[in-house]
C-alpha cells in the first residue's frame, strides 16, 4: 500500500508534541516549519515519494540543499532534529518499519558565542534614572529581574504575581516541556518588583500577571523585547541586543565569580550539561585576556 507523506501525519505528531509531550506553542511552529519545508523539498520533482521510499539519501539531499542556500549549521541541525523526531514518532504508531534517520550523522554545529554584558554595563543599565511611574517601574524590574533570576522570555511573561515567593526570595518558573523550577531572587530584583506592584490595583492578587499591559494583559513577549532593547541601547549603547543577552549575562557573571557549572546547569533549567558549557568557553576567553594584558611575558 502506498505510504504519502500527508499533511494529517505531520498534525498528528504535532498534537502529540504539544499535548503529551508538553512543547511550547513556539517549539511546535518551528516542528512544522521544519516537516513542511521537507515536503516542499520532496514535492519539487513531482508528487511525495512513498513514506517506505524515503531514505538516507533523500535526507542528505534535503540537508544539503539547505546549506546551498546559505542555512546557519545550526539550522540545518535543528532540521535533522524535527526529522528524527517524526520518524521515529511514525516508527512508534506503526505507520513505518523503519527510521530513515536512523545514523544519519549531523553536520557540525558552528561555534558561535552568545552575546553578553559585562558587569559594569548591567550596572549602568539597572543603574540609570527611572521614569517614576508604572511604566517606568515595570521596565526596570523586568530587567532587574532577567539579569537577577536567568530566566528565558517565554518563563517571564507568564509569571503570576503568586509565583513569587518574597519571603523566601524565590520564583517558581515553568520552563521547557511545561517543567518547573524554582529559582532564587535577589533583593534588589524583589524590592524593584514590589515598588511596580504598589502602583497596581490588582498588585496583591496572586492569579494575576506578573507584567502587564493595557487593561490589565499580560505583557506579550514582543513588548519585552521592545523593553529590553530600548533599555540597553540607552544605556549601554548596546543595540540589537535580546532579553537572551541578559540570560547569557547572567550566567557568565555567576561562572567569572565562582559559581560552579552543575549550580548554573539548574539555575538556567538547562536539560543536558553540554548547553551549559558554552559559558566555560565565555569564561576562558575572557581569563585569556585578562593574561596577556597583565602578564609581563604573555
Amino acid at each position: 500500500m502506498r505510504r504519502s507523506l500527508p499533511i494529517n501525519n505531520i498534525e498528528k505528531f504535532l498534537l502529540y508534541l504539544e499535548g503529551s509531550r508538553g512543547y511550547s506553542s513556539h517549539t511546535v511552529s518551528a516542528y512544522r516549519a521544519d516537516l513542511l519545508r521537507f515536503m516542499a523539498y520532496l514535492g519539487t520533482g513531482g508528487s511525495p515519494p512513498d513514506l517506505e521510499k524515503i531514505d538516507r539519501y533523500n535526507l542528505r539531499g534535503f540537508l544539503g540543499c539547505l546549506v546551498s542556500k546559505g542555512y546557519s549549521s545550526a539550522t540545518v541541525i535543528r532540521n535533522l532534529a524535527s526529522l528524527r523526531s517524526f520518524f521515529r514518532y511514525l516508527c512508534r504508531q506503526g505507520v513505518l518499519r523503519s527510521n530513515p534517520t536512523r545514523g544519519l550523522p549531523a553536520p557540525k554545529r558552528e561555534k558561535i558565542l552568545p552575546k553578553f554584558l559585562t558587569i559594569q554595563e548591567m550596572a549602568e543599565i539597572l543603574e540609570a534614572p527611572v521614569a517614576e511611574d508604572p511604566k517606568g517601574w515595570r521596565n526596570h524590574a523586568i530587567v532587574e529581574l532577567f539579569y537577577s533570576t536567568g530566566i528565558r522570555l517565554s518563563e517571564l511573561v507568564g509569571l503570576r504575581i503568586g509565583s513569587i515567593d518574597f519571603l523566601g526570595g524565590s520564583i517558581r518558573v515553568r520552563g521547557k516541556g511545561k517543567k518547573e523550577r524554582i529559582v532564587p531572587i535577589g533583593r534588589k530584583a524583589s524590592l524593584s518588583i514590589r515598588r511596580y506592584l504598589k502602583s497596581r490595583e490588582d498588585g496583591n492578587r496572586d492569579t494575576a500577571p506578573l507584567f502587564t499591559a493595557r487593561k490589565g494583559s499580560p505583557v506579550s513577549a514582543r513588548q519585552v523585547q521592545r523593553i529590553v532593547r530600548a533599555m540597553l541601547s540607552s544605556a549601554a549603547h548596546r543595540r540589537g541586543y535580546s532579553p537572551h543577552a541578559i540570560r547569557h549575562s547572567f550566567a557568565t557573571h555567576l561562572l567569572e565569580n565562582g559559581a560552579d557549572i552543575l549550580s548554573v546547569k539548574e539555575l538556567l533549567g538547562h536539560s543536558s550539561l553540554s548547553t551549559t558549557q558554552i559559558y566555560t568557553h565565555l569564561t576562558v576567553d575572557r581569563l585569556k585576556e585578562v593574561y596577556a594584558r597583565a602578564h609581563p611575558r604573555p
